[in-house]
């Protein structure tokens, strides 16, 4: 019965920080792959796109680590909330 809700607690924590991970890595990637898309539809060429979407995927992952590790950023999040503050750093209305 111990070894159940140990390992169960275990496996939450395992799944939230697998979740946390996934959401740092994967908005920025589809922020990226969002916008060099749009810019290939818009007739720019398969290079345009590919430096387009690189771009953005980096500026969104710089500055979401930024977001989350600076004391810079601390009021604005309590303020508004951290869930929102990423959101505005990621440039999602």
């Amino acid at each position: 019965m111990a070894i159940g809700i140990v390992l169960g607690v275990f496996g939450v924590g395992f799944f939230c920080w697998l979740l946390f991970t996934l959401a740092v890595y994967a908005l920025p990637f589809l922020a990226g792959l969002t916008a060099g898309l749009a810019v290939f539809h818009s007739g720019a060429g398969l290079i345009g796109a590919l430096v387009v979407g690189f771009l953005v995927g980096v500026t969104i992952l710089v500055l979401g680590q930024i977001v989350l590790t600076t004391d810079g950023v601390a009021a604005c999040g309590e303020r508004l909330g951290n869930e929102q503050v990423v959101v505005l750093a990621a440039g999602i209305p």
